[in-house]
């Protein structure tokens, strides 16, 4: 690490920001993956449960660089949990769309600073998007897709 990188460490350690901004990445995962912040930080091993904590280590560690021992600390994990699901979430990415457009979404909130009390607003709008362009691309698969009569 740089000397300012290091300084800017430390003093988001000292002021607390860190943990505020773990604290936004899982209200905001919460809300888009419909869930209580209780369920984001519960032990329960529901596919959807552990799906919507794997966006919020992988938001924290990919696009914020968080530490791994930080992140597991505030979410009560060992540092090879959130490193396993890191890597996992880099594979399942690639995959899953309906988790990557999730993961995207919180990404997108937390980068461009959506306030919590538009995330919702946010979601319905990047849903209708979505679903838009799905309809869209089934009906040109459909046309495309010669009929037998």
């Amino acid at each position: 690490m740089k000397n300012q990188e290091i300084k800017k460490y430390n003093e988001e350690l000292t002021n607390g920001t860190m943990e505020t901004t773990m604290d936004l990445v899982t209200k905001a995962t919460a809300l888009i993956c419909e869930l209580s912040e209780d369920e984001m930080l519960s032990k329960n091993r529901e596919r959807h449960l552990v799906d919507a904590r794997r966006i919020a280590y992988a938001v924290n560690r990919l696009f914020f660089k968080y530490p791994l021992l930080r992140i597991g600390k505030f979410y009560k994990k060992n540092h090879a949990t959130i490193i396993h699901q890191v890597n996992v979430h880099n594979a399942i990415i690639q995959y899953d769309k309906d988790y990557a457009m999730k993961y995207q979404m919180v990404l997108n909130c937390v980068r461009d600073e959506v306030g919590l009390e538009h995330i919702q607003e946010y979601k319905n709008l990047m849903d209708k998007i979505y679903n838009t362009a799905f309809k869209r691309i089934t009906e040109l698969n459909n046309t495309d897709t010669p009929q037998n009569s």
